[in-house]
């Protein structure tokens, strides 16, 4: 596996600041086909999570006994956005596609009948990409890409999530969101063998500057609140994701929770803020 710190794609970090669009060429996911999800072409009877949402969560993978610590999101064939915290020699792979962790292959039994997902799918790791200002101390520029040894296909239960096209975007404070991950249920509880689903509100900055986090960083980050499902260890790197009409889009990956209580936020990185560094950095 190879280290790329990513000095070239330092030069465009801020390229978007003037133009405000991405370039027509760039490699992420079309908008056509990122985002959408089949668990929003039919009604449910509650809001738990389905076999086939969130498609592009991704798990993160450590040699000693493959465990999970970390998550991810699927944003092409060949990359995984997470957090730059997540990244160390004992990283040996990622996980598509799983719902249960204690089954390759998951099925559900609702109102409609039985539904069974397609088996996981693994991949080693050929390239990590930690973003080159990244300061584990005070936890700027926490963010990464990891560059898969092979392309993925996609499925109902694989695939990839849109990034914002500005590095402007536009949020309201009590915006409703949502995040995914595969951390413990709670602090000193077990890891979850469900893939999570935390609808999440977007609070105030300030209410997070309590943890760590200088406000010299501001302009980088976003703070938001679980309401009933929490994030905690093992979430890192999950994605903070709005739903434009049925189309999501990450604008967050996860770096930090001081506890894993209701009460406590989360810090999220702002993914426009780097959407200039993500695209020069991606390879066909």
């Amino acid at each position: 596996m190879v280290m790329y710190f990513g000095i070239f794609a330092l030069m465009f970090v801020n390229v978007l600041s003037a133009a405000q669009t991405l370039p027509p060429n760039n490699l992420l996911a079309p908008k056509a086909y990122c985002g959408y999800q089949h668990a929003d072409d039919y009604p449910r009877a509650d809001d738990s999570i389905s076999i086939d949402e969130f498609p592009w969560s991704v798990q993160l993978l450590y040699s000693d006994n493959r465990t999970i610590r970390c998550s991810g999101s699927l944003i092409n064939r060949r990359y995984i956005l997470t957090a730059a915290q997540c990244l160390n020699n004992n990283l040996t792979g990622v996980r598509l596609g799983d719902y249960n962790v204690t089954s390759d292959k998951d099925c559900i039994i609702d109102r409609i009948g039985t539904e069974c997902s397609d088996p996981v799918q693994d991949f080693e790791i050929e390239e990590t990409n930690m973003h080159p200002g990244y300061n584990p101390a005070t936890a700027a520029n926490d963010i990464a890409l990891l560059r898969l040894k092979n392309d993925v296909m996609y499925s109902d239960y694989i695939r990839p999530i849109c990034l914002p096209t500005s590095p402007v975007v536009e949020l309201k404070e009590d915006a409703q969101l949502s995040t995914t991950g595969w951390g413990k249920v709670g602090e000193g509880l077990n890891q979850t063998e469900v893939k999570k689903k935390v609808d999440t509100t977007l609070v105030r900055l300030k209410d997070c500057f309590g943890l760590f986090l200088p406000e010299s960083m501001e302009h980088s980050l976003l703070c938001a609140k679980g309401k009933h499902a929490l994030t905690c260890q093992g979430d890192g790197g999950a994605p903070l994701m709005i739903s434009r009409r049925t189309q999501w889009e990450q604008i967050g990956v996860l770096i930090s929770k001081r506890a894993c209580g209701a009460r406590n936020p989360a810090v999220y990185i702002k993914v426009s803020e780097y959407i200039g560094w993500i695209v020069y950095s991606l390879r066909a």
